[in-house]
C-alpha cells in the first residue's frame, strides 16, 4: 500500500498543478509595456522560468533579480517585485505564446500560461478624394463600403463620424449595428455588408463623413465621403426659369432675322436697279 501511496504523493508535491491549463490573455500597443503577472499566491517563490514558446528568455526570482540570457532582451525585460516578468517597447513579433515554470519554495511546481497580444494600428488615410454621395430630401442614400479596401474576414468594425470627429454609428460586415449619438436614432441602419443608410434626409445632413474601418491586422483604413442633399422645389424652379429665358431669346431672335432679311432684300433690289439704269445710258 505505502509503495501506491508515495507516487501519488510526489506527483502532487512536485508536479504541474492546475494552473497549467489556465492562459492569461494580455493586450498591449506597440512600444508600449506590459506585465505578465503572477497569481498572489504565488508570489517571492524560489525561482521562475520563462519562456517564449520552447525558447528561455529570463528567470527571475522573488527578490526582484532578473537573469537574462539572451542579449536582445537585456534591454526589454524587467522583473517586478514578487517575480512577475515586465517586456518593454512591445513590438509586433512580441504577439506569441509565454509560460513561466515556478519553482516553489516547498518545491512544488507550477506552470502559467499567458498569450500577449500587440495591437498595432497603422493609420490609411483616403488616397482619391471623397467619395460623392447625392440625394433630394426625403431620399434614402447609402454610405457605401468599397470592396477590396480590406478583407472581410480582417475588418472588425467600422466606425462612422461626421467631419469634426462626432462618432454617429459602429457597423459590422456580418449586419451588427449600434447608434452612437442619439440625434441619429430612427434615421440611420446597415447594410448587410456594413454600409451606413440614411433614411429620409434632410437638408441638415448635408456634409462630409467618415468612415474608419477597423482591421485585426493592425491597420484603420479611412474613407471620406461628400453627401450633397438638394430641395426638390430648386430644382423645379431652375428648370422653369431656363425655359422662359430660351422662350424669350427665340422672341426676340426672330423678328430681328426677318427685319436683317427684308433690309438685304430692299438693298439687293436697289442696287440692281442703279446698274441697270448705268448700262441703259451707256447704250444710249
Amino acid at each position: 500500500m505505502d509503495s501506491i501511496v508515495l507516487p501519488v504523493i510526489l506527483l502532487l508535491t512536485h508536479g504541474v498543478t492546475s494552473e497549467s491549463f489556465d492562459k492569461t490573455i494580455i493586450v498591449g500597443h506597440k512600444e508600449e509595456e506590459v506585465s505578465l503577472l503572477l497569481p498572489e499566491h504565488l508570489l517571492n517563490q524560489t525561482e521562475y522560468i520563462w519562456k517564449k514558446k520552447e525558447d528561455h528568455i529570463a528567470t527571475s526570482f522573488g527578490n526582484g533579480s532578473l537573469n537574462i540570457p539572451q542579449s536582445s532582451y537585456r534591454e526589454r525585460l524587467s522583473c517586478a517585485h514578487g517575480g512577475s516578468l515586465i517586456i518593454k517597447a512591445l513590438c509586433w513579433e512580441d504577439g506569441d505564446e509565454y509560460s513561466v515554470d515556478i519553482m516553489a519554495i516547498d518545491n512544488s511546481r507550477s506552470l502559467i500560461q499567458y498569450r500577449v497580444i500587440v495591437q498595432i494600428h497603422k493609420y490609411i488615410r483616403h488616397d482619391t478624394g471623397p467619395t460623392l454621395v447625392n440625394a433630394t430630401v426625403g431620399e434614402n442614400i447609402i454610405l457605401p463600403l468599397e470592396d477590396g479596401i480590406i478583407e472581410k474576414s480582417e475588418i472588425e468594425e467600422i466606425d462612422w463620424l461626421t467631419e469634426r470627429w462626432v462618432y454617429l454609428a459602429a457597423t459590422t460586415v456580418d449586419g451588427n449595428f449600434r447608434i452612437l449619438e442619439k440625434m441619429y436614432e430612427g434615421s440611420l441602419s446597415s447594410s448587410p455588408n456594413g454600409s451606413l443608410i440614411f433614411s429620409n434626409v434632410m437638408k441638415r445632413n448635408e456634409g462630409v463623413y467618415r468612415a474608419c474601418i477597423l482591421s485585426n491586422k493592425g491597420k484603420i483604413v479611412e474613407r471620406m465621403y461628400q453627401v450633397n442633399i438638394f430641395e426638390p422645389h430648386l430644382e423645379t424652379s431652375v428648370e422653369k426659369r431656363t425655359s422662359t429665358e430660351s422662350a424669350s431669346e427665340n422672341t426676340i431672335f426672330f423678328p430681328v432675322l426677318t427685319s436683317i432679311c427684308i433690309v438685304t432684300i430692299f438693298l439687293i433690289i436697289i442696287i440692281g436697279y442703279f446698274i441697270y439704269q448705268h448700262k441703259s445710258k451707256k447704250v444710249s
